[in-house]
This record gives structure tokens, C-alpha cells and sequence, in this order.
């Protein structure tokens, strides 16, 4: 079924809605299959244990039923509602106050009409999510806390598509498909994907087009780990495809980093009237870690209604309502055409570069690079990130360095020296240690010549 007309889109909307995906799991099978109706995948499975850099692919994790019994009345039914359980949650059947089980309660206090998103994807944990507005009617009485799932050992899955082109060059577009029930954040992009296949699919192209939908970051760095040779290779730009639904009039575009030359990124700033969002490592998704240090590919992202920037973000009010098939068609074609009319421009090469930006004061200064090769490190490891991520929920917020450590190892790139890094993000010398001391960070040396002025680094 073709996807391009609003009644066959909202069709393809409602279908993949209520469906219970996770990173891996029926659920996220379920809408990979149904997407694969409109594009020809080939797929590529990571099993539970296979390892990149200190990312692990973890156990795949199945809900059956989840139940919040209070007065004979269910305020948590995974079957009405998927985000009612904390995504990674073990099995748990009690009966006790809800004093005693607070510590299995997350809701958020600002919106108490939603139930909020809650994920625990790499460390097993115990918890549902509800609305505070039924959290204060219950909160001195006596309940029953069921939760029915599994864990067993399982495949990660990631799907590609390929249009061959007259080129070898490739362009890649990259979405997820590993979030349940929420429609913007989550839908809008893989959808605006496939409606960009079919146009893409019905012309003859400069370019080749690569379709992948990975889980975010941890299949982002599968790929990569796998794939990074042959894409450095051959790509001329990727994009990331997400919150392309919403209510936002226009799409925008979130730049790489001023480190890597990106020619759809010139081609943006120069020939249209596109909103750059310059690039933050702390927001955004798979962009991330393709622009990582020692990854360093010429991707950016487009977005409508931007993550973090409106309240229903990560929670149920994020729901087809909100999500409007028709802004996501909008997006899609916007996009479309944004790709032809760079075909239709003289490339740009866009071999990496670094830009000799806050270099050297002297030759005295440090230089460092991340040892990660594939996108960011797993921080959860050194307890440098939140166990449970989420965004307002009650008892949970992120650790007050994490936000800095993302930043200074996006920045530690080789150019930036550790004098500077310090200085930019006002941290300390506890701070780096802290880095070094945990092997997140390797010193490059410089070898500098003259006659001509040749600067040279090795590690």
C-alpha cells in the first residue's frame, strides 16, 4: 500500500501507534514489518552479548500485562497504554501501601493529565507510570503492583533499504524504531522516511540513497562498528529523521559540528531559508554519534516540533492528536525536495577536515580524543549517567556532570586543547582526571615542522 496519500498515512500512523516497542522485542518486529510493506529491507541482527567499543547489546525484554489495582480499578494497564510500565521493568507481584512501593511510582508533577516515558534499558529495574492526578487520589491507600514480563536472549535488530543511484555516492537517512507509544517523538520519522522512498524510488537519482532505521545509539554504533570503513568511503551527507509531526509551521535543521565539513550543510546556509539549530551533543539522536570524535561523518538532523521543546514530549501526550499526519506529510515533501535540489548543485567535497579553531596558544598545551570508535561511550558504565532516564518524572533527574562529560568529549576532537576545553566549559582539574582516570579520554601528540609549517598528530 502506497503511503503518499493523507488517508494511507494515518492508516500506517494508527497501525504502528499502540504497538509496545522497545530496542528490540515483537513489538519493534512488528513495525519494522509493516514499514517493510513500503521499503525493501535487508536486515542486520546484533544477538544479546555482541559488543561495540563498551556498548552491549542486553537481554530483549517482553511485557505481557501490568496491573496498578486500587479500590478494584486498574490505573495501570499496559494494555490500554504501553508507557504505563518502565521500559526494562522485572516482573514484581505485591500488595502493600503505596507508601512502601513509591519507589516503583514515577509520574510528573508539571503535566498530571500524562503518563510519563520512564526507560531502563540497560540495567533491569521495577516500575510503572501513571498520571499525578490519580497518584494523589491513591497515595494513602493499599494497592496491588502486578508486572508480567521476560527477559531472554534476543536479536537487535537494524533494517536498511537502497536505492542505487548514477553514483556511488551515497547519501544516508537515519531513523528509530525503538520508543512505544508516542507518535512525534517516535512515528514521525520513520514515516516521513518512507514517504520520502516512494518519491525517491520513482526517479532516477544522482546519488544513492541509504534507508537505515537503527535503535537509537546503541544500534547507531552497532552500525557503525560494522560499517564506519565503507561509509567514510562513500558518503557524501547522512540526516537523521526525527519529531517531524507537531505543531511547528516549518521544519529545521540541526548543523554538525563546526569540525566536519558537511556540503549539505553549506548548501542549506546558503541557498535556502531552511532554521539552523546549531549542534548540541546534549539534544538530538543518532547525529550524535555519527558526528562523534573518531567518527566525525557529515550528518545533520531535521526536525519540526524539536524534542525537550514542547510538553508533550516523552509522555502520552505525544499521541496521533498531537502528531498530524498532515505536517508529517509536509515534512517529508520538504525534505524530498531539499535532496533533489542539492543533486541538482555542484557537489562539495566533503572530505573531513578540522578547522584550526582555539589552536594553540603554545606549544605546551594537551590534546586529547574520546577512545571510543563508534559514537559516544556507555557513561552508565562509570556511573556517569542516569540508570533510569527520564524527563520530569518524579525522583529521577540526571546527574549534574553528565551533561558536561557529553559535551567536552564531543569537543575533544584532537583541535581543542585540554587548556581551552577547561576554560569553555569551566571545569576542573578533578573533572579531566576523572576522564583520564576512567580511560575515557587518550592523549595525542603533536609534531610540529616548519619550512613548510606542518603540523602532524599520532597517538
Amino acid at each position: 500500500m502506497s503511503i503518499e496519500s493523507i488517508e494511507n498515512l494515518e492508516k500506517y500512523l494508527q497501525h504502528l501507534f499502540p504497538l509496545p516497542r522497545s530496542l528490540m522485542g515483537r513489538g519493534t518486529e512488528k513495525s519494522l514489518e509493516i514499514l517493510n510493506d513500503i521499503m525493501d529491507f535487508d536486515y542486520t541482527y546484533f544477538p544479546t552479548g555482541y559488543k561495540a567499543d563498551e556498548w552491549t547489546v542486553p537481554k530483549e525484554w517482553e511485557v505481557f500485562n501490568s496491573e496498578l489495582i486500587i479500590d478494584n480499578k486498574n490505573i495501570a494497564d499496559f494494555k490500554k497504554n504501553n508507557l504505563h510500565v518502565l521500559n526494562y521493568s522485572e516482573k514484581i507481584n505485591i500488595e502493600s501501601s503505596i507508601l512502601d512501593m513509591k519507589d516503583y511510582l514515577f509520574f510528573n508533577e508539571a503535566l498530571p493529565h500524562a503518563i510519563p516515558y520512564v526507560t531502563s534499558y540497560y540495567e533491569k529495574n521495577i516500575g510503572v507510570c501513571i498520571k499525578y492526578e490519580e497518584y494523589v487520589q491513591i497515595k494513602d491507600k493499599k494497592a496491588l503492583l502486578n508486572i508480567d514480563s521476560s527477559f531472554s536472549d534476543g536479536n537487535l535488530p537494524i533494517a536498511e533499504a537502497y536505492l542505487p543511484g548514477t553514483s556511488s555516492k551515497e547519501v544516508i537517512l537515519n531513523s528509530y524504531l525503538c520508543h512505544p507509544s508516542m507518535a512525534n517523538n517516535e512515528l514521525s520519522g520513520p514515516l516521513a522516511m518512507a514517504l520520502i522512498y516512494e518519491k525517491l524510488s520513482k526517479r532516477k537519482n544522482k546519488y544513492s540513497y541509504r534507508f537505515l532505521i537503527a535503535p537509537e545509539s546503541i544500534g547507531a554504533i552497532m552500525y557503525l562498528s560494522k560499517n564506519l570503513k565503507t561509509i567514510k568511503e562513500n558518503l557524501e551527507y547522512g540526516i537523521v529523521l526525527t519529531c517531524l509531526g507537531g505543531p511547528v509551521n516549518k521544519i529545521s535543521y540541526k548543523d554538525s559540528p563546526k569540525t566536519i565539513r558537511n556540503s549539505f550543510s553549506e548548501f542549506l546556509k546558503k541557498d535556502t531559508n531552511i532554521d539552523i539549530r546549531e549542534f548540541d551533543p546534549n539534544e538530538g539522536s543518532n547525529e550524535r554519534h555519527f558526528t562523534f570524535p573518531n567518527v566525525e561523518l557529515p550528518f545533520g538532523q531535521f526536525a519540526r516540533t524539536v524534542y525537550g521543546q514542547y510538553k508533550e514530549y516523552h509522555n502520552s501526550l505525544d499521541n496521533i492528536e498531537f502528531a498530524d499526519s498532515n505536517k508529517i506529510l509536509e515534512s517529508a515533501n520538504q525534505i524530498f525536495e531539499l535532496l533533489i535540489n542539492y543533486e541538482n548543485k555542484e557537489s562539495i567535497n566533503n572530505t573531513n577536515y578540522q578547522q584550526k579553531i582555539n589552536f594553540l596558544n603554545s606549544q605546551n598545551e594537551s590534546f586529547y580524543k574520546p577512545t571510543s570508535n563508534f559514537g559516544e561511550p556507555f557513561l552508565s558504565k562509570y556511573n556517569l549517567y542516569p540508570k533510569v532516564n527520564t524527563d520530569g518524572a518524579s525522583k529521577m533527574s540526571k546527574k549534574s556532570d553528565t551533561k558536561k562529560i557529553i559535551k567536552f568529549l564531543s569537543m575533544c576532537n584532537g583541535y581543542n586543547s585540554i587548556d581551552y576545553l577547561q576554560e569553555e566549559l569551566e571545569v576542573d582539574n578533578e573533572f579531566i582526571n576523572t576522564l583520564i582516570g576512567n580511560s575515557l579520554i587518550k592523549p595525542i601528540w603533536i609534531l610540529f615542522l616548519s619550512n613548510p609549517i606542518k603540523i602532524i598528530r599520532y597517538e
